[in-house]
């Protein structure tokens, strides 16, 4: 049988990166209105590109990231990821934008 989603993602953990980020866009997809499930996927992203650049969209990193940001808007640290993902990508006034938010 398929384990739950929360279970799979607890799992991503111990995963190689690009396994991890899978699993871990796999369960914030099931689990839209999750904040665990999205910083899970985004903190997956960010840990995959800063392994190795260029591997992961953009979009792929700010999708979960939006979704916290709209979930719980007071919490600074989705603020503070995307800024640190769009400082990488090279867009300085996005990442100076997104903390300004």
């Amino acid at each position: 049988p398929a384990l739950p989603a929360l279970t799979r993602l607890g799992a991503a953990g111990m995963l190689p990166p690009g396994d991890a980020l899978a699993a871990a866009q796999a369960a914030a997809a099931e689990m839209p209105e999750s904040l665990y499930a999205q910083f899970a996927a985004a903190e997956a992203a960010l840990l995959q590109e800063q392994a190795e650049p260029g591997s992961v969209p953009l979009e792929a990193i700010l999708e979960p990231l939006r979704r916290l940001q709209a979930l719980d808007p007071a919490n600074a640290t989705p603020y503070m990821m995307e800024a640190a993902a769009l400082f990488q990508a090279g867009d300085i006034q996005g990442a100076l934008a997104a903390l300004e938010a």
